[in-house]
Protein backbone atom coordinates (compact mmCIF):
# COMPACT_ATOMS: atom_id res chain seq x y z
CA UNK A 1 0.00 0.00 0.00
CA UNK A 2 1.12 3.36 -0.76
CA UNK A 3 1.64 6.30 1.65
CA UNK A 4 -0.69 8.25 -0.19
CA UNK A 5 -3.63 5.63 0.13
CA UNK A 6 -2.70 5.08 4.01
CA UNK A 7 -3.36 9.09 4.53
CA UNK A 8 -6.70 8.30 2.66
CA UNK A 9 -8.12 5.93 4.94
CA UNK A 10 -7.46 8.13 8.26
CA UNK A 11 -10.92 9.71 8.97
CA UNK A 12 -9.60 12.32 11.33
CA UNK A 13 -11.71 10.47 14.32
CA UNK A 14 -8.90 10.60 16.92
CA UNK A 15 -9.09 7.57 18.56
CA UNK A 16 -4.94 7.64 18.15
CA UNK A 17 -4.74 10.67 20.09
CA UNK A 18 -4.69 8.75 23.50
CA UNK A 19 -2.98 5.95 22.56
CA UNK A 20 -0.03 8.16 21.61
CA UNK A 21 2.55 8.47 24.03
CA UNK A 22 4.13 12.00 22.38
CA UNK A 23 0.59 13.33 22.12
CA UNK A 24 -0.17 12.84 25.68
CA UNK A 25 3.36 14.08 27.00
CA UNK A 26 3.30 17.03 24.59
CA UNK A 27 -0.50 17.79 24.41
CA UNK A 28 -0.10 18.75 20.92
CA UNK A 29 -2.07 18.02 17.67
CA UNK A 30 1.48 18.01 15.82
CA UNK A 31 3.24 15.29 18.22
CA UNK A 32 -0.14 12.97 17.60
CA UNK A 33 -0.43 10.35 14.56
CA UNK A 34 -3.34 12.66 13.35
CA UNK A 35 -1.07 15.62 13.05
CA UNK A 36 1.96 13.77 11.63
CA UNK A 37 -0.84 12.27 9.17
CA UNK A 38 -1.43 15.71 8.35
CA UNK A 39 1.87 16.88 7.70
CA UNK A 40 2.34 14.21 5.35
CA UNK A 41 -0.18 15.35 3.19
CA UNK A 42 0.66 18.76 3.22
CA UNK A 43 4.07 17.57 2.05
CA UNK A 44 3.18 15.28 -0.99
CA UNK A 45 0.62 18.20 -1.94
CA UNK A 46 3.72 20.71 -1.81
CA UNK A 47 1.79 22.74 0.53
CA UNK A 48 4.56 22.85 3.18
CA UNK A 49 8.22 22.99 2.56
CA UNK A 50 10.52 20.04 4.06
CA UNK A 51 12.85 21.48 6.94
CA UNK A 52 13.91 20.13 9.69
CA UNK A 53 11.23 21.78 11.39
CA UNK A 54 8.33 20.62 9.36
CA UNK A 55 9.55 17.24 10.01
CA UNK A 56 10.60 17.56 13.56
CA UNK A 57 7.31 15.53 14.60
CA UNK A 58 8.41 12.54 12.39
CA UNK A 59 11.50 12.62 14.28
CA UNK A 60 9.75 12.24 17.75
CA UNK A 61 7.14 9.88 17.30
CA UNK A 62 8.43 6.48 18.96
CA UNK A 63 7.07 4.29 16.10
CA UNK A 64 5.42 1.77 19.03
CA UNK A 65 2.59 1.85 16.79
CA UNK A 66 -0.13 1.87 19.86
CA UNK A 67 -2.40 4.38 17.25
CA UNK A 68 -2.56 1.78 14.79
CA UNK A 69 -4.58 -0.21 17.35
CA UNK A 70 -7.00 2.34 18.00
CA UNK A 71 -7.68 3.29 14.35
CA UNK A 72 -10.93 2.03 13.55
CA UNK A 73 -10.41 2.73 9.57
CA UNK A 74 -6.67 0.49 9.89
CA UNK A 75 -4.13 3.10 8.71
CA UNK A 76 -1.16 1.34 8.58
CA UNK A 77 0.47 4.47 10.42
CA UNK A 78 4.47 2.69 10.34
CA UNK A 79 3.97 3.96 6.02
CA UNK A 80 3.52 7.09 6.87
CA UNK A 81 5.83 7.21 9.98
CA UNK A 82 9.05 5.49 7.25
CA UNK A 83 7.60 8.58 4.92
CA UNK A 84 7.86 11.31 7.04
CA UNK A 85 11.39 9.89 8.44
CA UNK A 86 12.78 9.58 4.92
CA UNK A 87 12.24 13.04 3.88
CA UNK A 88 13.55 14.13 7.32
CA UNK A 89 16.79 12.49 6.48
CA UNK A 90 17.10 14.42 3.26
CA UNK A 91 17.43 17.47 4.64
CA UNK A 92 18.77 17.16 8.07
CA UNK A 93 22.34 17.58 8.75
CA UNK A 94 23.89 14.44 9.35
CA UNK A 95 23.65 12.80 13.30
CA UNK A 96 26.57 11.36 15.02
CA UNK A 97 27.23 7.36 14.65
CA UNK A 98 24.79 6.42 17.36
CA UNK A 99 21.86 8.58 16.40
CA UNK A 100 22.49 7.68 12.48
CA UNK A 101 22.27 4.16 13.51
CA UNK A 102 19.16 4.12 15.59
CA UNK A 103 17.94 6.25 12.48
CA UNK A 104 18.99 3.68 10.15
CA UNK A 105 17.35 0.74 12.42
CA UNK A 106 14.14 2.03 12.78
CA UNK A 107 13.85 3.55 9.22
CA UNK A 108 13.26 0.24 7.59
CA UNK A 109 10.47 -2.23 8.54
CA UNK A 110 12.85 -4.69 9.63
CA UNK A 111 14.55 -2.64 11.66
CA UNK A 112 11.16 -1.58 13.79
CA UNK A 113 10.50 -5.20 14.32
CA UNK A 114 13.73 -5.82 15.61
CA UNK A 115 13.17 -2.48 17.99
CA UNK A 116 9.86 -3.85 19.23
CA UNK A 117 10.81 -7.62 19.48
CA UNK A 118 13.81 -5.59 21.95
CA UNK A 119 11.36 -3.61 23.88
CA UNK A 120 8.64 -6.35 24.23
CA UNK A 121 11.48 -7.88 26.49
CA UNK A 122 12.71 -4.86 28.03
CA UNK A 123 10.34 -1.78 27.98
CA UNK A 124 8.69 -3.00 30.92
CA UNK A 125 11.39 -3.06 33.16
CA UNK A 126 12.55 0.48 31.85
CA UNK A 127 9.31 2.44 32.10
CA UNK A 128 8.51 1.07 35.90
CA UNK A 129 12.41 2.46 36.23
CA UNK A 130 11.28 6.02 34.74
CA UNK A 131 8.06 6.05 36.92
CA UNK A 132 10.05 6.32 39.98
CA UNK A 133 12.67 8.61 38.88
CA UNK A 134 12.09 12.78 39.33
CA UNK A 135 10.16 13.86 36.15
CA UNK A 136 12.89 16.22 35.15
CA UNK A 137 13.74 15.45 31.45
CA UNK A 138 11.25 15.07 28.36
CA UNK A 139 13.31 11.74 28.02
CA UNK A 140 12.08 10.11 31.61
CA UNK A 141 8.79 12.17 31.12
CA UNK A 142 8.05 10.11 27.97
CA UNK A 143 9.74 6.93 29.59
CA UNK A 144 7.05 6.97 31.74
CA UNK A 145 4.47 8.23 29.94
CA UNK A 146 4.56 5.16 27.48
CA UNK A 147 1.78 2.20 27.63
CA UNK A 148 2.93 -1.53 28.65
CA UNK A 149 5.00 -2.80 26.01
CA UNK A 150 3.43 -6.52 26.80
CA UNK A 151 -0.21 -4.78 26.61
CA UNK A 152 0.66 -3.57 23.47
CA UNK A 153 1.93 -7.12 21.86
CA UNK A 154 -1.02 -8.96 22.99
CA UNK A 155 -3.85 -6.39 21.56
CA UNK A 156 -1.40 -6.93 18.21
CA UNK A 157 -1.82 -10.21 18.11
CA UNK A 158 -5.27 -10.12 18.69
CA UNK A 159 -6.11 -7.82 15.79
Amino acid sequence: MSVESQIDRCIQCGFCLQSCPTYRLFEAEESSPRGRIARAKDLIAGDVPATPQSLATFAECLGCRACEVACPSGVHYEEILMYGRSELRKVEKPARVPVRLLLHLISHAGGIARMRRLWRSFGRRAIRIARQLPQSSPAVRLLAALPDPAAQALTAEGR
